[in-house]
């Protein structure tokens, strides 16, 4: 198999754009040490490539600033879904 020089998660590159409202879904453990999940919401701020800190590879990432916060997350293309009514 032929290696690509593609970004990691160039088929999600074109399916965001600055301004779109997502959401993403975070596991965590509640005080009974139960697996909860939680689902944010947020605005993308910006598009970007990354280099992925285990491989080398460039990855794609969304800078989102999440609702109700001051600071923005970088979060990979793959784990956004967009907000619809």
């Amino acid at each position: 198999m032929k290696p690509t020089n593609k970004p990691f998660l160039d088929s999600f590159a074109d399916s965001f754009n600055v301004g779109d409202l997502v959401f993403w879904t975070e596991w965590d453990r509640n005080e009974n040490f139960q697996y909860v999940s939680e689902k944010f919401y947020g605005a993308i701020i910006k598009i970007k490539q990354r280099k992925n800190i285990h491989s080398e590879r460039t990855v794609w990432v969304a800078t989102v600033l999440p609702y109700g916060h001051s600071r923005t997350r970088d979060i990979s293309l793959h784990l956004l879904r967009k907000e619809t009514n």
